[in-house]
């Protein structure tokens, strides 16, 4: 079964998250890191797997969850992300979408 999340969707599902959802709920997988900084070999913030630059950060985003499968965690590294464009979450079971803190990181769904 397909699952679309809208921009306002994402929004309340990082706010959730970032409320501190219950540990049971939590993905444990391989965490796909989205940030700002430069490319190279990602695995932290500050090495990035996805690059965003602020403009149609959507894309990149939609690249973690493509990669994300069953248990893994998409995790939007300290910055603001502007969505152009629904992100899909398209495969089976659940991830973790999160970030470094309500206020460091930031979904941005408007023009």
């Amino acid at each position: 079964m397909n699952k679309v999340a809208s921009v306002a969707s994402v929004l309340a599902l990082v706010g959730a998250l970032f409320a501190g959802a219950p540990a049971a709920v939590r993905a444990s997988g391989t965490t796909h890191y989205v940030g700002p900084n430069a490319h190279a070999s990602g695995g932290s913030c500050a090495d990035p797997d996805y690059t965003v630059d602020g403009t149609a950060d959507n894309v990149q985003v939609q690249l973690a969850f493509d990669a994300a499968s069953d248990g893994d965690t998409v995790h939007l590294c300290a910055g603001t992300y502007r969505f152009a464009d629904e992100v899909w979450w398209n495969n089976a079971g659940l991830i973790t979408v999160e970030g470094d803190s309500i206020a460091a990181s930031v979904v941005d769904g408007q023009d």
